[in-house]
């Protein structure tokens, strides 16, 4: 994944900015510490990129090591359940990067790889991935698979349009760097690092917070309550128990609630 010398000048005119020579070597001071995230997500949003998720594919089921929408930590959670019921069986990046040499990196837009997904699939994910969605808003996205020999991993960035997305941006190398070095070594603080989907849901419990991101992700009480293993009565009961914490009494006021 070399870069031309022009390239090479632009990544050194980069690196020149005060501002993302310091985000840069914050990162690079902090592999594996918490004090990585911060300028980490400031380079993400330099990008123009305003949800990245990072997925590691070393086992049968895939593992979110680390996502976050940066204008509303919901639709990062949302989009991660709805491919966690299942959906990720049916998804062909796993299978190319299965099939690429290890060691290696692939950079594709979702424009360039759609045709790979069938209707079922695109349907599923129809709200997340949507030029015209007023929630998420977003017009595609790039997808690294990164085949490394001990964790292979798929990291997307989503964007809001489709001019921001620039597979030659000289910043993504240095990202995709940094990504497969912080992220296969700090699994757990990945994991504490993520905060909750959405302020108000910050006072819900464990599984009320479950129950409302599954009614954000367009599914109903049976289906939530079978990934929960539960009965539907019970996710009735914990909808009941966030409404009232949230101070709201529907299905309407909770979209409004996170998609303000």
């Amino acid at each position: 994944m070399g870069l031309s010398s022009k390239g090479e000048d632009i990544v050194n005119n980069y690196e020149e900015n005060h501002h993302l020579q310091n985000l840069l070597e914050q990162c690079r001071n902090n592999l594996g510490e918490r004090g990585f995230f911060q300028p980490f997500l400031e380079l993400v949003k330099e990008l123009k990129s305003v949800q990245i998720g990072i997925w590691s594919h070393k086992h049968d089921v895939p593992k979110c090591l680390f996502i976050r929408n940066l204008e509303n930590p919901i639709f990062g959670e949302v989009a991660k359940s709805i491919y966690m019921t299942g959906w990720y069986k049916q998804d062909p990046l796993i299978d190319k990067l299965t099939a690429q040499k290890k060691g290696t990196i692939e950079i594709v837009t979702h424009s360039q790889v759609k045709g790979l997904f069938s209707d079922e699939f695109l349907l599923a994910f129809a709200s997340i991935l949507q030029s015209n969605n007023p929630l998420s808003g977003f017009a595609d996205r790039i997808s690294i698979l990164a085949a490394l020999p001990d964790m292979p991993m798929i990291i997307h960035l989503y964007f809001q349009k489709f001019e921001q997305v620039d597979l030659n941006h000289p910043l993504l190398p240095k990202l995709i760097e940094l990504i497969t070095e912080h992220f296969p070594s700090a699994p757990q603080l990945n994991a504490v690092y993520q905060e909750a989907p959405h302020p108000a849901l910050s006072n819900l419990s464990d599984r009320e917070r479950e129950v409302c991101i599954g009614i954000l992700s367009g599914k109903k009480a049976e289906r939530i309550a079978a990934d929960m293993e539960v009965a539907p009565s019970t996710v009735v009961t914990y909808r009941k128990r966030a409404y009232e914490k949230l101070g709201i009494s529907s299905r309407a006021s909770l979209f409004d609630l996170c998609g303000s």
